[in-house]
Protein backbone atom coordinates (compact mmCIF):
# COMPACT_ATOMS: atom_id res chain seq x y z
CA UNK A 1 0.00 0.00 0.00
CA UNK A 2 2.85 2.39 0.85
CA UNK A 3 4.58 1.64 -2.45
CA UNK A 4 1.38 2.26 -4.40
CA UNK A 5 0.89 5.59 -2.62
CA UNK A 6 4.47 6.61 -3.42
CA UNK A 7 4.19 5.73 -7.11
CA UNK A 8 0.77 7.35 -7.63
CA UNK A 9 1.78 10.51 -5.76
CA UNK A 10 5.02 10.97 -7.65
CA UNK A 11 3.40 10.33 -11.02
CA UNK A 12 0.74 12.96 -10.26
CA UNK A 13 3.29 15.52 -9.09
CA UNK A 14 5.61 14.94 -12.05
CA UNK A 15 2.67 15.02 -14.45
CA UNK A 16 1.56 18.35 -13.00
CA UNK A 17 5.05 19.84 -13.45
CA UNK A 18 5.33 18.54 -17.01
CA UNK A 19 1.84 19.71 -18.00
CA UNK A 20 2.43 23.15 -16.49
CA UNK A 21 5.64 23.48 -18.51
CA UNK A 22 4.03 22.44 -21.79
CA UNK A 23 0.99 24.67 -21.33
CA UNK A 24 3.21 27.60 -20.40
CA UNK A 25 5.15 27.13 -23.63
CA UNK A 26 1.92 27.08 -25.66
CA UNK A 27 0.66 30.25 -23.96
CA UNK A 28 3.86 32.23 -24.36
CA UNK A 29 4.31 31.12 -27.99
CA UNK A 30 0.74 32.10 -28.83
CA UNK A 31 1.03 35.63 -27.42
CA UNK A 32 3.78 36.48 -29.89
CA UNK A 33 1.12 36.68 -32.60
CA UNK A 34 -1.30 38.89 -30.66
CA UNK A 35 -1.74 42.57 -31.39
CA UNK A 36 -0.88 45.35 -28.97
CA UNK A 37 -3.44 46.78 -26.55
CA UNK A 38 -6.05 49.26 -27.60
CA UNK A 39 -5.69 53.01 -27.23
CA UNK A 40 -8.12 55.21 -25.31
CA UNK A 41 -8.60 58.95 -25.57
CA UNK A 42 -10.88 59.41 -22.55
CA UNK A 43 -10.76 58.09 -19.00
CA UNK A 44 -10.69 54.36 -18.38
CA UNK A 45 -14.06 52.91 -17.41
CA UNK A 46 -12.49 51.33 -14.35
CA UNK A 47 -13.08 51.73 -10.63
CA UNK A 48 -9.99 50.82 -8.60
CA UNK A 49 -10.47 49.49 -5.08
CA UNK A 50 -7.43 49.68 -2.79
CA UNK A 51 -8.03 47.88 0.54
CA UNK A 52 -5.47 48.93 3.12
CA UNK A 53 -4.48 48.00 6.65
CA UNK A 54 -1.31 49.45 8.24
CA UNK A 55 0.27 50.29 4.85
CA UNK A 56 1.75 53.72 5.62
CA UNK A 57 5.08 52.73 4.06
CA UNK A 58 3.72 51.71 0.65
CA UNK A 59 0.32 53.26 0.02
CA UNK A 60 1.68 56.60 -1.22
CA UNK A 61 3.56 54.88 -4.07
CA UNK A 62 0.54 52.74 -4.95
CA UNK A 63 -1.80 55.74 -5.17
CA UNK A 64 0.76 57.87 -7.00
CA UNK A 65 1.03 55.17 -9.70
CA UNK A 66 -2.76 54.93 -10.04
CA UNK A 67 -3.19 58.71 -10.27
CA UNK A 68 -0.40 58.99 -12.84
CA UNK A 69 -2.02 56.60 -15.31
CA UNK A 70 -2.79 57.99 -18.74
CA UNK A 71 -5.59 57.83 -19.68
CA UNK A 72 -6.73 58.27 -16.06
CA UNK A 73 -8.91 55.97 -14.02
CA UNK A 74 -12.48 57.14 -13.64
CA UNK A 75 -12.62 56.24 -9.95
CA UNK A 76 -10.19 55.31 -7.16
CA UNK A 77 -11.57 54.04 -3.85
CA UNK A 78 -9.26 53.52 -0.88
CA UNK A 79 -10.80 51.51 1.96
CA UNK A 80 -8.86 51.89 5.19
CA UNK A 81 -9.73 48.93 7.39
CA UNK A 82 -9.10 50.44 10.81
CA UNK A 83 -5.36 50.99 10.36
CA UNK A 84 -3.40 51.80 13.51
CA UNK A 85 -0.73 53.79 11.69
CA UNK A 86 -0.91 56.79 9.32
CA UNK A 87 -2.36 54.88 6.35
CA UNK A 88 -5.66 56.77 6.40
CA UNK A 89 -4.07 60.22 6.77
CA UNK A 90 -1.62 59.62 3.93
CA UNK A 91 -4.38 58.31 1.65
CA UNK A 92 -6.63 61.29 2.42
CA UNK A 93 -3.85 63.77 1.71
CA UNK A 94 -3.09 62.17 -1.67
CA UNK A 95 -6.72 61.65 -2.68
CA UNK A 96 -7.56 65.27 -1.87
CA UNK A 97 -5.67 66.30 -5.00
CA UNK A 98 -8.00 64.33 -7.31
CA UNK A 99 -11.75 64.55 -7.77
CA UNK A 100 -11.82 60.89 -8.87
CA UNK A 101 -10.29 59.54 -5.65
CA UNK A 102 -11.90 58.99 -2.27
CA UNK A 103 -11.16 57.33 1.06
CA UNK A 104 -13.65 55.21 2.99
CA UNK A 105 -12.64 54.38 6.56
CA UNK A 106 -13.76 51.47 8.69
CA UNK A 107 -13.93 52.38 12.38
CA UNK A 108 -12.30 49.06 13.28
CA UNK A 109 -10.46 46.26 11.52
CA UNK A 110 -12.96 43.90 9.90
CA UNK A 111 -10.83 41.99 7.38
CA UNK A 112 -9.80 42.32 3.76
CA UNK A 113 -12.96 40.73 2.36
CA UNK A 114 -15.06 43.27 4.25
CA UNK A 115 -12.91 46.13 2.95
CA UNK A 116 -13.31 44.93 -0.63
CA UNK A 117 -17.05 44.60 -0.22
CA UNK A 118 -17.22 48.14 1.14
CA UNK A 119 -15.39 49.33 -1.94
CA UNK A 120 -17.75 47.40 -4.21
CA UNK A 121 -20.75 49.30 -2.82
CA UNK A 122 -19.18 52.56 -4.02
CA UNK A 123 -18.04 51.61 -7.55
CA UNK A 124 -19.63 53.35 -10.52
CA UNK A 125 -17.84 51.73 -13.47
CA UNK A 126 -18.39 48.53 -15.43
CA UNK A 127 -14.89 47.27 -14.68
CA UNK A 128 -13.35 46.91 -11.23
CA UNK A 129 -9.63 46.74 -10.43
CA UNK A 130 -8.68 45.10 -7.16
CA UNK A 131 -5.17 46.12 -6.17
CA UNK A 132 -3.30 45.79 -2.90
CA UNK A 133 -1.95 48.86 -1.14
CA UNK A 134 1.64 47.60 -1.53
CA UNK A 135 1.36 46.93 -5.26
CA UNK A 136 2.27 49.33 -8.10
CA UNK A 137 0.64 49.10 -11.51
CA UNK A 138 2.84 49.76 -14.55
CA UNK A 139 1.98 52.48 -17.06
CA UNK A 140 0.22 50.48 -19.81
CA UNK A 141 -1.04 47.59 -17.69
CA UNK A 142 -4.67 48.60 -17.43
CA UNK A 143 -5.04 49.37 -21.13
CA UNK A 144 -3.60 45.93 -21.91
CA UNK A 145 -5.78 44.13 -19.35
CA UNK A 146 -8.90 45.93 -20.49
CA UNK A 147 -8.15 45.06 -24.12
CA UNK A 148 -7.64 41.37 -23.29
CA UNK A 149 -10.78 41.36 -21.18
CA UNK A 150 -12.89 42.64 -24.07
CA UNK A 151 -11.17 40.76 -26.88
CA UNK A 152 -11.45 37.36 -25.15
CA UNK A 153 -14.84 38.01 -23.52
CA UNK A 154 -13.33 37.32 -20.12
CA UNK A 155 -14.97 38.22 -16.83
CA UNK A 156 -11.62 38.60 -15.08
CA UNK A 157 -8.06 39.34 -16.20
CA UNK A 158 -5.11 38.53 -13.97
CA UNK A 159 -1.89 40.55 -14.11
CA UNK A 160 1.66 39.27 -14.22
CA UNK A 161 3.02 39.94 -10.73
CA UNK A 162 6.68 40.71 -10.18
CA UNK A 163 8.62 41.49 -7.03
CA UNK A 164 9.55 45.08 -6.29
CA UNK A 165 13.07 45.87 -7.55
CA UNK A 166 15.76 45.87 -4.91
CA UNK A 167 18.96 44.18 -3.83
CA UNK A 168 19.73 41.03 -1.91
CA UNK A 169 19.75 37.30 -2.54
CA UNK A 170 16.52 36.75 -0.62
CA UNK A 171 14.67 39.17 -2.89
CA UNK A 172 16.23 37.53 -5.97
CA UNK A 173 14.95 34.10 -4.92
CA UNK A 174 11.39 35.36 -4.52
CA UNK A 175 11.60 37.45 -7.70
CA UNK A 176 12.52 34.35 -9.71
CA UNK A 177 9.76 32.33 -8.07
CA UNK A 178 7.13 34.93 -8.99
CA UNK A 179 8.40 35.52 -12.52
CA UNK A 180 9.25 31.97 -13.59
CA UNK A 181 6.95 30.11 -11.21
CA UNK A 182 3.66 31.81 -10.36
CA UNK A 183 3.32 33.81 -13.60
CA UNK A 184 4.39 30.91 -15.83
CA UNK A 185 2.10 28.46 -14.04
CA UNK A 186 -0.86 30.84 -14.33
CA UNK A 187 -0.10 31.30 -18.04
CA UNK A 188 -0.49 27.57 -18.58
CA UNK A 189 -3.76 27.48 -16.68
CA UNK A 190 -5.02 30.39 -18.79
CA UNK A 191 -4.68 28.27 -21.93
CA UNK A 192 -7.25 25.86 -20.50
CA UNK A 193 -9.42 28.63 -19.08
CA UNK A 194 -8.81 27.04 -15.69
CA UNK A 195 -6.98 29.59 -13.55
CA UNK A 196 -7.36 28.45 -9.95
CA UNK A 197 -6.34 31.68 -8.20
CA UNK A 198 -6.82 35.20 -9.55
CA UNK A 199 -4.34 36.96 -7.24
CA UNK A 200 -5.67 39.54 -4.84
CA UNK A 201 -2.59 41.68 -5.46
CA UNK A 202 -3.99 42.85 -8.82
CA UNK A 203 -6.90 41.60 -10.93
CA UNK A 204 -9.33 43.36 -13.25
CA UNK A 205 -12.95 42.15 -13.19
CA UNK A 206 -16.13 42.84 -15.07
CA UNK A 207 -18.45 44.28 -12.43
CA UNK A 208 -21.20 41.70 -12.95
CA UNK A 209 -18.83 38.91 -11.92
CA UNK A 210 -18.58 40.46 -8.45
CA UNK A 211 -22.29 40.71 -7.77
CA UNK A 212 -22.00 38.30 -4.83
CA UNK A 213 -18.99 40.11 -3.40
CA UNK A 214 -16.17 38.56 -1.37
CA UNK A 215 -16.60 35.97 1.35
CA UNK A 216 -14.76 36.03 4.69
CA UNK A 217 -15.25 32.31 5.33
CA UNK A 218 -11.61 31.56 4.38
CA UNK A 219 -8.37 33.47 4.83
CA UNK A 220 -7.72 33.57 1.07
CA UNK A 221 -10.64 35.53 -0.32
CA UNK A 222 -9.05 35.62 -3.79
CA UNK A 223 -8.88 31.82 -4.11
CA UNK A 224 -12.42 31.47 -2.76
CA UNK A 225 -13.74 34.00 -5.28
CA UNK A 226 -11.83 32.43 -8.18
CA UNK A 227 -13.15 28.93 -7.49
CA UNK A 228 -16.67 30.28 -7.10
CA UNK A 229 -16.45 32.14 -10.43
CA UNK A 230 -15.02 29.06 -12.15
CA UNK A 231 -17.80 26.88 -10.81
CA UNK A 232 -20.39 29.38 -12.04
CA UNK A 233 -18.90 29.26 -15.55
CA UNK A 234 -17.26 32.70 -15.68
CA UNK A 235 -14.29 33.05 -18.03
CA UNK A 236 -10.96 34.05 -16.47
CA UNK A 237 -7.58 34.61 -18.08
CA UNK A 238 -4.07 36.03 -17.75
CA UNK A 239 -3.21 39.30 -19.49
CA UNK A 240 0.46 38.77 -20.29
CA UNK A 241 0.97 42.43 -21.28
CA UNK A 242 -0.36 43.73 -17.94
CA UNK A 243 2.11 43.67 -15.07
CA UNK A 244 2.43 45.02 -11.55
CA UNK A 245 5.20 44.97 -8.98
CA UNK A 246 4.51 44.07 -5.38
CA UNK A 247 6.35 43.97 -2.07
CA UNK A 248 7.57 40.50 -1.11
CA UNK A 249 8.15 39.32 2.47
CA UNK A 250 11.50 40.57 3.74
CA UNK A 251 12.21 37.86 6.31
CA UNK A 252 11.90 34.10 6.71
CA UNK A 253 9.27 34.54 9.39
CA UNK A 254 7.06 36.81 7.30
CA UNK A 255 7.40 34.48 4.29
CA UNK A 256 6.45 31.48 6.44
CA UNK A 257 3.39 33.31 7.72
CA UNK A 258 2.41 34.26 4.16
CA UNK A 259 2.72 30.69 2.83
CA UNK A 260 1.00 29.28 5.90
CA UNK A 261 -1.95 31.60 5.32
CA UNK A 262 -2.09 30.70 1.61
CA UNK A 263 -2.03 26.97 2.37
CA UNK A 264 -4.61 27.26 5.16
CA UNK A 265 -6.94 29.26 2.91
CA UNK A 266 -6.56 26.75 0.09
CA UNK A 267 -7.27 23.85 2.44
CA UNK A 268 -10.40 25.67 3.57
CA UNK A 269 -11.44 26.11 -0.05
CA UNK A 270 -10.91 22.41 -0.75
CA UNK A 271 -13.07 21.53 2.24
CA UNK A 272 -15.84 23.89 1.11
CA UNK A 273 -15.83 23.11 -2.63
CA UNK A 274 -15.04 19.38 -2.75
CA UNK A 275 -18.58 18.29 -1.73
CA UNK A 276 -20.11 20.57 -4.40
CA UNK A 277 -18.32 20.05 -7.71
CA UNK A 278 -21.41 20.77 -9.78
CA UNK A 279 -21.76 23.60 -12.25
CA UNK A 280 -19.05 24.05 -14.86
CA UNK A 281 -17.55 20.83 -16.23
CA UNK A 282 -14.23 22.65 -16.67
CA UNK A 283 -14.23 23.48 -12.96
CA UNK A 284 -14.90 19.88 -11.91
CA UNK A 285 -12.43 18.28 -14.34
CA UNK A 286 -9.60 20.85 -14.60
CA UNK A 287 -9.60 23.79 -12.22
CA UNK A 288 -10.42 22.06 -8.95
CA UNK A 289 -8.22 18.96 -9.50
CA UNK A 290 -5.25 21.19 -10.34
CA UNK A 291 -5.95 23.35 -7.28
CA UNK A 292 -6.17 20.21 -5.15
CA UNK A 293 -2.86 18.75 -6.35
CA UNK A 294 -1.03 22.10 -6.08
CA UNK A 295 -2.27 22.65 -2.52
CA UNK A 296 -1.48 19.16 -1.26
CA UNK A 297 1.85 18.79 -3.12
CA UNK A 298 4.09 19.89 -0.18
CA UNK A 299 2.33 17.54 2.24
CA UNK A 300 2.38 14.65 -0.20
CA UNK A 301 6.07 15.30 -0.86
CA UNK A 302 6.85 14.88 2.84
CA UNK A 303 4.76 11.71 3.07
CA UNK A 304 6.37 10.30 -0.07
CA UNK A 305 9.88 10.99 1.24
CA UNK A 306 8.99 9.34 4.56
CA UNK A 307 7.53 6.38 2.69
CA UNK A 308 10.70 5.94 0.64
CA UNK A 309 12.76 6.03 3.84
CA UNK A 310 10.56 3.26 5.20
CA UNK A 311 10.48 0.94 2.17
CA UNK A 312 13.71 1.94 0.45
CA UNK A 313 12.31 1.31 -3.02
CA UNK A 314 8.77 1.32 -4.42
CA UNK A 315 7.50 -2.06 -5.65
CA UNK A 316 5.84 -0.94 -8.89
CA UNK A 317 8.08 1.71 -10.49
CA UNK A 318 11.22 0.93 -8.53
CA UNK A 319 11.66 4.52 -7.35
CA UNK A 320 14.33 5.22 -4.73
CA UNK A 321 15.08 8.39 -2.77
CA UNK A 322 17.96 9.25 -5.10
CA UNK A 323 15.97 8.74 -8.31
CA UNK A 324 13.00 10.63 -6.85
CA UNK A 325 15.25 13.57 -5.93
CA UNK A 326 17.01 13.57 -9.30
CA UNK A 327 13.79 13.51 -11.36
CA UNK A 328 11.99 16.09 -9.21
CA UNK A 329 14.85 18.60 -9.20
CA UNK A 330 15.48 17.97 -12.89
CA UNK A 331 11.87 18.71 -13.84
CA UNK A 332 11.89 21.83 -11.66
CA UNK A 333 15.05 23.21 -13.28
CA UNK A 334 13.77 22.38 -16.78
CA UNK A 335 10.56 24.26 -16.02
CA UNK A 336 12.49 27.32 -14.86
CA UNK A 337 14.78 27.27 -17.92
CA UNK A 338 11.82 26.94 -20.30
CA UNK A 339 10.03 29.76 -18.50
CA UNK A 340 13.10 31.97 -18.80
CA UNK A 341 13.38 31.29 -22.52
CA UNK A 342 9.73 32.05 -23.24
CA UNK A 343 8.70 34.72 -20.73
CA UNK A 344 8.05 38.23 -22.11
CA UNK A 345 9.50 39.78 -18.94
CA UNK A 346 13.25 40.36 -19.11
CA UNK A 347 13.60 42.44 -15.96
CA UNK A 348 15.67 39.73 -14.25
CA UNK A 349 18.09 37.08 -15.47
CA UNK A 350 17.75 33.38 -14.73
CA UNK A 351 20.33 32.00 -12.29
CA UNK A 352 20.95 28.32 -11.59
CA UNK A 353 22.37 29.33 -8.21
CA UNK A 354 19.16 31.17 -7.31
CA UNK A 355 17.17 28.18 -8.58
CA UNK A 356 18.98 25.81 -6.22
CA UNK A 357 18.32 28.21 -3.33
CA UNK A 358 14.70 28.42 -4.43
CA UNK A 359 14.41 24.64 -4.22
CA UNK A 360 16.11 24.38 -0.84
CA UNK A 361 14.93 27.52 0.98
CA UNK A 362 11.45 28.09 -0.43
CA UNK A 363 10.79 24.37 -0.62
CA UNK A 364 11.56 23.90 3.06
CA UNK A 365 9.55 26.96 4.06
CA UNK A 366 6.59 25.72 2.01
CA UNK A 367 6.74 22.32 3.70
CA UNK A 368 6.94 23.86 7.18
CA UNK A 369 4.13 26.27 6.28
CA UNK A 370 1.99 23.36 5.05
CA UNK A 371 2.52 21.50 8.32
CA UNK A 372 1.56 24.62 10.29
CA UNK A 373 -1.46 25.14 8.07
CA UNK A 374 -2.66 21.59 8.69
CA UNK A 375 -2.69 22.26 12.41
CA UNK A 376 -4.59 25.52 11.93
CA UNK A 377 -6.95 23.74 9.54
CA UNK A 378 -7.73 21.13 12.19
CA UNK A 379 -8.53 23.94 14.66
CA UNK A 380 -10.70 25.63 12.03
CA UNK A 381 -12.63 22.43 11.34
CA UNK A 382 -13.24 21.93 15.05
CA UNK A 383 -14.42 25.50 15.66
CA UNK A 384 -15.69 26.44 12.22
CA UNK A 385 -18.84 28.14 13.48
CA UNK A 386 -16.85 30.42 15.79
CA UNK A 387 -13.82 31.04 13.58
CA UNK A 388 -13.24 34.52 12.17
CA UNK A 389 -11.11 35.43 9.19
CA UNK A 390 -10.67 39.10 10.01
CA UNK A 391 -6.89 39.09 10.34
CA UNK A 392 -5.87 38.27 6.77
CA UNK A 393 -3.73 41.28 5.95
CA UNK A 394 -0.41 39.44 5.67
CA UNK A 395 0.91 39.38 2.10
Amino acid sequence: MISLFIDVTLVLLWLKMTLATLLGIVFLCRIRFERDGEESDGSLDISAIVPAFNEEIHIADTLAALLALSPPLRQIIVVDDGSRDRTRQIAEEICASSSSAQVIAHPANSGKASALNTGLTAVSCEHVLMIDADTIVTSNALLAALADLRENAWHGASFRINVMPGSGLWRDVQAQEYRLGHNFDRAGQSILGAISVMPGAATLFVRQALVDGFSDRTCTEDADLTLNLNRAGYRLGLSHRASVVTVAPSSLRSLWRQRRRWTLGHLQCIFLYAPELGGSLRFACLTFPYFLVATLAPLFSVLTFAGLLAVGKSDYLGITISSCTFISIGLFIIQRIVAECTTPDRAYRFSIYVTILEILMLGMIQILAAIGAMWSFAVWITNRQKFTMRNVWLN
